[in-house]
């Protein structure tokens, strides 16, 4: 049976012997809305769309909820700690991302600093934690990394502690973040279909 291993060592995809078909790890999904996600941050950071845009901004990140939230439930019975941080991004920055943002744009005022809370909250507990990815593909472990930061950066901006450099930081790590998470899902894709020459998330960085 062959196999790619994901974050914590566990196969991701499975080769039925008996019918040679492929199925590719359920737990997918979520790694795809947390990198689109990440990519939507970078773009809404830099790129102006016109009168509109919170709205629409909004009802994008209500729809990928769903899909975020079933694919982080799975990956909960794998791995918690990946599963829990990842179900804490589905309804902070799913749901209430794109609650705040309709209601914004209906002309409801949101308090700034409250909204910062919980990237200071989600991003201080991914710090704490990185330990306990050390044994992951470097690729994930790094990725962990920037999110953490990337997120409290974001947070403390938010709480007005150097808003402007703290700001720019948060997104240049969310960038690498939606980088690193793209090659991911590239591998991931790439074991599904079987084609070409093996690709990988890396070895840890420690043993």
């Amino acid at each position: 049976m062959d196999q790619l291993q994901n974050s914590d060592n566990k196969s991701v995809l499975q080769v039925d012997i008996r019918s040679g078909a492929r199925a590719v790890d359920e737990m997918m999904s979520d790694v795809f809305v947390f990198v689109l996600f990440s990519w939507l941050i970078i773009i809404s950071a830099f790129v102006d769309f016109g009168s509109g845009s919170t709205f629409t901004w909004g009802v994008l990140k209500l729809s990928l909820t769903g899909m975020f939230f079933m694919g982080a439930r799975e990956r909960m019975k794998a791995d918690k700690l990946w599963g829990n941080i990842n179900m804490c991004f589905v309804f902070l920055f799913g749901l209430f991302g794109g609650v705040t943002d309709i209601l914004n744009a209906l002309g409801f005022t949101m308090n700034a600093m409250v909204l910062a809370i919980p990237n200071v909250y989600l991003g201080g507990l991914m710090i704490i934690c990185i330990g306990a990815l050390r044994k992951n593909p470097w690729t994930f472990f790094a990725l962990w990394i920037f999110a953490a930061f990337g997120v409290f950066a974001l947070g403390l901006a938010g709480l007005g502690v150097m808003a402007a450099t703290l700001t720019l930081i948060g997104q240049v790590l969310l960038g690498l973040v939606a980088a690193l998470g793209t090659w991911a899902l590239i591998v991931f894709i790439h074991g599904y279909t079987g084609t070409g020459k093996k690709l990988t998330l890396g070895k840890p960085l420690f043993k």
